[in-house]
Order: C-alpha cells, then sequence, then structure tokens
C-alpha cells in the first residue's frame, strides 16, 4: 500500500468517525492516536494536506473529500471514492455504485466502539460476571469478577473493511502498564450488524506477536483478522482462531 493511500485511508477513517469538518493537524492526531497511522514521513501535517489537496484536485466532484474552510476538510456526502491513485474513467468499466446491502454492512464508525463494549458486557453479565465500566480509558474498558476472581477488559471494536479483514492496534504504553494474568482483550469483529469476538489474554497477545501472528512497532501491536465462509484467521499465515472464537471462558 502506498504512502499515499495510507493517508487517504486513515483520513477517511477519522473524518467517518467525527462526522464533521476538521483540520489537518487534528487529522493526523486522531489517525495517530487511534493507531491507524504511524508512517507519515518527518512532516506528517503537510503529507496529509498534499494527499487531501491532491485528491481533490484529481477527482473534483468525485473525491471523499471537501475542504470546507482554509485547511479544514470533511467527507463529501454519497461519494465511494476516497483514494488517490484509484483508476478514473477506465475505458470500458464503471464504478459500481453501493446497494443497500453494502451500505448496511456498516454501522456508523461513531457508535460501533460502545456498541462493541456494551454486547461485550452484556455476555459476561448472562455468564454470570459483576461486571462495571471505567470512566476514563487507561487500557481497561470493563472490570468484571466472577468465583472471587478479578479480571480487567479491553474492547476492540472496528468495522469490517471491503477487504473483509478487520485490523486493531493496541498502544504498547497501556498494554504494558496493564499486563497480567488478569487482563484480556475481546476484538469485536462487527459485520453487517453482528458481532463475532475473538477473546485473548494479554499472555496470548504476547504469543501471538513473538510466533509473527501480529505485528509490533514502538507504538502499536496491530492485529489483522481476516474473516471468510471458512472461519476467521489472524495474521498473513493465517492462523486460525476457532478455539478463540466467542470464547467466554476467561
Amino acid at each position: 500500500m502506498s504512502d499515499v493511500v495510507r493517508l487517504m485511508d486513515a483520513a477517511v477513517a477519522v473524518l467517518q468517525e467525527s462526522g464533521g469538518a476538521l483540520g489537518i493537524k487534528e487529522i493526523v492526531k486522531r489517525a495517530t492516536d487511534k493507531g491507524i497511522l504511524d508512517t507519515t514521513g518527518s512532516t506528517p501535517e503537510r503529507s496529509m494536506a498534499t494527499a487531501i489537496y491532491g485528491n481533490i484536485q484529481k477527482l473534483g466532484k468525485e473525491s471523499a473529500f471537501m475542504q470546507t474552510g482554509k485547511g479544514m476538510f470533511k467527507l463529501r456526502a454519497r461519494s465511494p471514492k476516497p483514494l488517490a491513485d484509484r483508476n478514473v474513467g477506465t475505458a470500458g468499466k464503471q464504478e459500481r455504485k453501493p446497494s443497500e446491502q453494502d451500505r448496511q454492512r456498516s454501522a456508523d464508525n461513531r457508535y460501533v466502539g460502545t456498541a462493541g463494549e456494551r454486547r461485550v458486557e452484556s455476555e459476561l453479565l448472562l455468564r454470570g460476571y459483576a461486571t462495571s465500566t471505567s470512566a476514563i480509558d487507561e487500557g481497561v474498558d470493563i472490570q468484571c469478577s466472577k468465583s472471587g476472581r478479578n479480571y480487567n477488559i479491553q474492547v476492540k471494536t472496528v468495522n469490517i473493511r471491503k477487504d473483509g479483514k478487520h485490523i486493531f492496534s493496541i498502544k504498547e504504553q497501556a498494554f504494558s502498564k496493564n499486563d497480567g494474568p488478569e487482563m484480556w482483550y475481546v476484538f469485536a469483529l462487527l459485520d453487517d450488524y453482528e458481532f463475532d469476538f475473538v477473546t485473548m489474554s494479554s499472555k496470548d497477545v504476547k504469543r501471538m506477536v513473538e510466533l509473527g501472528h501480529m505485528t509490533k512497532n514502538k507504538t502499536y501491536y496491530q492485529a489483522s483478522f481476516a474473516k471468510t465462509k471458512d472461519g476467521i484467521f489472524l495474521g498473513k499465515n493465517r492462523e486460525d482462531m476457532r478455539s478463540y472464537k466467542n470464547d467466554w471462558n476467561i
């Protein structure tokens, strides 16, 4: 994936979540904080501005972006073409309009995080765990207990991408701070308003990194799940996650 496409994807994700216009600096900050952008060169704001301006200049009204003021941008309604290097006007081909089914596959990104946390809390309650939620997110979303044992839960929720993948990031600083036998991660894979959950202990996460199924840089751990008709697979080596899927025996 080119740097320009990576910048475009990050900007689209941030602006979808914001629901309004943002400045370049804020777009880069939110994308970096979310872990969806970590390689933007020595001048990330300039790189992002160049990519967005270039996209608008090249695609015009077909661009996913609309300038609302000096250095301020929002997503253009009803445009499915965010990427700068997408071929436009290719002979003999027409851009397929998204069907109603396509649109329904992606819930509003502004709400999916909270929805994932509440669904996970509901699953825990049904299984007899006493739960409470954290007022401040410092790497723990839900605290729960059962049979005298206490657990901390971090819920990560994302929509399915067009390539059929769900990509999650965990801040290394938060991971290290909360690492321990009581720490668990629930990856909530949202597709067509339906969830699949992959539940892993912090020990499992570290093991997946060591085996190369998850990646790690100075700032983030990243997990890429591929959801197919045969199941859910992790990483480029397609580690079978069958034993982790919807497993609530923490």
